[in-house]
């Protein structure tokens, strides 16, 4: 939330982002809230800030793990 932060206090918001915002502006993506945050963080969805979390190294793992079972599973189901 920070660098969401960071971002928009760069882009003529250096006094602050204000707690509202006219909700077609808030839809628009045009300009930050904090209730534009706090929605995010209820819907656990960051993309929508503009934000990816990264994997962290164990889940990447087992996504490899899980891709090669995949894998497996369906070369013996068609062979």
């Amino acid at each position: 939330m920070a660098s969401y932060v960071k971002t928009w206090e760069k882009r003529c918001y250096s006094d602050g982002i204000p707690d509202e915002a006219p909700n077609k502006l808030l839809d628009s993506g045009r300009v930050p809230s904090y209730k534009t945050i706090a929605l995010a963080i209820l819907r656990n969805d960051y993309k929508f800030l503009g934000i990816v979390p990264e994997c962290s190294e164990w889940a990447k793992i087992l996504k490899q793990k899980d891709d090669k079972q995949r894998d497996l599973f369906e070369e013996s189901y068609n062979g």
